[in-house]
């Protein structure tokens, strides 16, 4: 189940990153100011994409969600749970939504 909600977590942050380049631009670039509200509110969606993306591989982490492949290349079962966590910064996928989320 979190495998399926962490790929379509990731998706909709790709989607929405893409979609807040575009707005942007197009409202850079035209100099109408129109465009502005909707950057702003595809920037605050992008934002809990975010989260929630990093929300889902912390408790994939947690959990010992092995059938999450960055779970199953980063965490033991001996692992105590701060390891786990900690984890989350372990792998350059994990480190790269890290500082995204941050």
């Amino acid at each position: 189940m979190l495998l399926l909600l962490g790929q379509i977590s990731i998706v909709l942050t790709l989607l929405l990153s893409c979609g807040t380049a575009f707005f942007g631009i197009a409202a850079g670039a035209s100099g109408r100011h129109n465009h502005f509200p909707t950057v702003r509110r595809l920037t605050q969606l992008l934002s809990g994409s975010v989260a929630l993306s990093t929300g889902i591989l912390i408790m994939g982490l947690l959990s010992r969600d092995y059938q999450i492949r960055y779970v199953w290349s980063y965490v033991n079962y001996t692992l105590a749970w701060p390891y786990r966590i900690s984890a989350l910064w372990g792998g350059q996928e994990g480190s790269m939504l890290f500082w995204c989320f941050l």
